[in-house]
């Protein structure tokens, strides 16, 4: 005896509603990103110290005096670049990107108040930078 299940159209129509449900989701998901770039945006700009740094997960005192500054205009400066230029960034999607002749990528952990986390691959070490923000 064969078992009859809801008739297609139903199913049809559950899944078109499932559908829909998601097309119209897409958009607040889309502002909320955007929302979250913005508030890093601004919540990066100003002058950072560097008080700790790991490399491949062991704490070293390498960067003990470093420090970064971020514009508004999507400059940053830092006494950590080797030719002391002032170099531009970019923030997309939890990822901090300074362009120059030795380009940098680091995903950011941590960015609240005045705590900075950053973290990505330095040539063949894999480094953390912990910042605080100046005041």
């Amino acid at each position: 005896m064969r078992k009859w299940g809801r008739p297609y159209f139903l199913k049809l129509k559950g899944r078109v509603k499932v559908s829909m449900l998601l097309l119209s989701s897409l958009p607040f998901l889309i502002v909320a990103c955007n929302s979250e770039e913005s508030r890093m945006r601004e919540e990066i700009q100003g002058k950072w110290d560097v008080y700790s740094t790991e490399m491949n997960n062991i704490p070293n005192g390498l960067m003990q005096n470093g420090w970064f500054e971020f514009l508004e205009n999507g400059d940053v400066s830092s006494n950590i670049f080797s030719d002391n230029q002032q170099r531009t960034y970019e923030l997309e999607e939890g990822k901090l990107t300074i362009a120059g002749p030795d380009a940098l990528e680091f995903s950011i952990s941590k960015l609240q108040n005045d705590t900075l986390h950053l973290e990505g691959q330095l040539g063949h070490y894999f480094m953390r930078y912990y910042l605080v923000k100046k005041s």
